[in-house]
């Protein structure tokens, strides 16, 4: 039924390919020293090359889960439900998660539980561990870098020219609300529906430039019109949180959870090649 529906599919997706590649079999997608090269040439390999990957990606995906199995690998519901919720907290918008999952619930879920029984296949035959005594010296030796630094309550306004942000600058100092200037001024989409509002942004993550800055200005206080990649931007300080030092127990868990996923997916590679190796596999053209 697999093989069945894979061809189906190639079949397909050929078709498509070729029908494309007639319509454009006399139009050209560049000249190079006289010689033509068509955008059914460039079609054609696009093709081929996407195809070979995506292939192979299958092939790599299907010797793991196979490996897992022979392990009796198993994840339950709870895993999976976690999982979950790390990812719904990496969406800056709630409907954005709500929409997706609507469109793709079960393919979520389906990637999910496959992502943690390969990751769980990786830990036990490679015999991944971390002791308390590991995680205590990894702690000491990379403290400074587990620190957590001081962050500042920013809220911004982002337009695209000078003049605009030295319009809206000038707003601000007649009396406008920061907020609602954002909203009504800000090219960022973002932006404008939350009155620009970046919430606490690590000091770290600032420009040294406008770091700098920040931190001459005190709480309410509020920047010059400045130059910001392609646009004009003027930032607001609306609250500050202090450096906070390291604790090792307070991070023992993560820090564990994330030494755990770098040495997976460090042996990720490795892996999959011992697995080719072992196998038989046929790639049908």
């Amino acid at each position: 039924m697999k093989k069945t529906l894979l061809t189906f599919l190639s079949i397909t997706i050929l078709s498509t390919f070729a029908n494309l590649a007639c319509a454009q079999d006399n139009q050209l997608a560049a000249i190079v020293n006289g010689a033509k090269i068509t955008k059914a040439e460039v079609s054609k390999r696009m093709w081929l090359n996407h195809f070979e990957k995506t292939t192979n990606n299958i092939i790599d995906e299907t010797l793991l889960l196979q490996e897992a199995k022979l392990l009796k690998i198993k994840v339950g519901k709870k895993e999976i439900d976690k999982r979950l919720k790390e990812i719904k907290l990496a969406y800056t918008n709630e409907n954005d998660f709500k929409m997706m999952m609507k469109n793709r619930k079960a393919e979520l879920l389906q990637k999910i539980e496959y992502e943690l029984m390969i990751k769980k296949t990786i830990i036990k035959v490679k015999k991944i561990a971390f002791t308390n005594k590991d995680l205590k010296k990894i702690f000491n030796e990379n403290k400074k870098s587990l620190d957590k630094p001081e962050s500042i309550k920013l809220r911004q306004i982002f337009v695209n020219s000078e003049k605009e942000a030295n319009d809206a600058y000038l707003a601000l100092e007649a009396g406008a609300d920061f907020a609602k200037l954002s909203s009504l001024k800000s090219i960022n989409e973002n932006l404008k529906k939350n009155g620009g509002d970046l919430g606490y942004v690590s000091k770290n993550v600032l420009a040294k430039e406008i770091a700098v800055i920040i931190a001459s200005l005190k709480t309410g206080e509020y920047t010059k019109p400045l130059k910001v990649g392609d646009g004009y931007t003027v930032l607001k300080v609306e609250g500050r949180k202090k450096a906070v030092p390291a604790n090792f127990n307070k991070i023992k868990a993560e820090l564990k959870e994330n030494l755990i996923n770098q040495t997976v997916m460090k042996n990720l590679s490795p892996f999959v090649a011992e697995l080719r190796r072992k196998a038989k596999i046929e790639i049908l053209k």
